[in-house]
């Protein structure tokens, strides 16, 4: 699963784009390359600015 598939399911197109300059993410990436701090930022990002009802359960 690419980082960019992963959170589109989460975020809109605008907010992954957004979140992907702001934290030097590689959107082509696969979802396991992420670093636990790059985890971190995008968790603290949807905390932020996703609505609670859709947040993953």
């Amino acid at each position: 699963l690419s980082v960019k598939t992963a959170l589109k399911s989460i975020f809109r197109k605008s907010q992954v784009r957004s979140i992907s300059e702001k934290f030097g993410l590689n959107l082509n990436a696969q979802i396991v390359c992420l670093s636990p701090s790059q985890w971190l930022n995008c968790f603290l990002e949807m905390l932020e600015v996703v609505p609670e009802k859709f947040h993953p359960s």
